[in-house]
């Protein structure tokens, strides 16, 4: 799993973060960074937090409520 965010306005801003997980391979990072820049888009990768973490369980207990 991997994660793009996109700074606001997306369309003035150059920068994205990408998100990986310890699982995520480094072949899908790779690819990922490679897409940032075909976007013309500065990118980095930021350290796992617990707060990021918890925000991706958030995200995917919310996503779960709306589908059901």
């Amino acid at each position: 799993m991997i994660g793009f965010h996109f700074y606001n306005p997306p369309a003035v801003q150059r920068l994205i973060e990408i998100i990986s997980f310890p699982q995520t391979s480094p072949n899908l990072v790779q690819l990922a960074t490679e897409l940032a820049q075909r976007l013309k888009k500065s990118s980095f990768i930021p350290g796992m937090s617990q707060d990021l973490l918890e925000m991706v369980i958030l995200f995917v207990k919310s996503l779960l409520l709306v589908t059901k």
